[in-house]
């Protein structure tokens, strides 16, 4: 019961939040009330003598045995309600949550949208830095051509120092 009451699905509403409020505490006490007459009965049945040689009382307590089953029995099958209820909200509420974060991310998709069409112009943008690289790259050969050619000219301008 607390794990529906605390469910978000309960909390915002999207369960009979009046009828779990007003059905729970209903059912708690009288799952409570039915435990307590079937431990009662119970007792009630150990303090009874168990001679075997009284048929009529063999008859009655196998009889109370079989009420108190099958009270037990029906006291079970509303746990196990109450326990797939909760269940199915715990589902619910899983579902939910999934939901809300599909519409988080949903909500960020113009932003996201405007960031895959920038991207478009990565294409040319590339290519313009790709001409700029191949212009710097010429320019860096030009030098080296100059380089070696000043180096040439300064051998040939300037003795050895080890030929004085």
């Amino acid at each position: 019961m607390t794990a529906v009451l605390d469910s978000k699905v309960h909390r915002e509403k999207w369960l009979d939040t009046q009828r779990n409020e007003a059905v729970f505490p209903r059912q708690e006490w009288a799952i409570a009330h039915d435990l307590r007459s079937c431990s009662r009965v119970a007792r009630k049945g150990q303090r009874a003598p168990h001679t075997a040689d009284n048929d009529t009382l063999a008859e009655l307590l196998t009889s109370r045995g079989r009420v108190l089953a099958t009270s037990l029995h029906g006291i079970e099958r509303r746990v196990e309600a109450l326990e797939a209820y909760a269940s199915q909200v715990a589902e619910a509420d899983a579902r939910y949550a999934e939901v809300r974060e599909i519409e988080r991310l949903a909500a960020g998709s113009d932003e996201l949208l405007d960031l895959l069409a920038r991207t478009a112009t990565d294409d040319l943008a590339v290519t313009e830095i790709d001409v700029l690289t191949d212009e710097a790259a010429a320019v860096a050969s030009t030098f080296t051509k100059a380089l070696e050619s000043a180096k040439q000219a300064a051998a040939a301008a300037l003795p050895l120092q080890g030929a004085a």
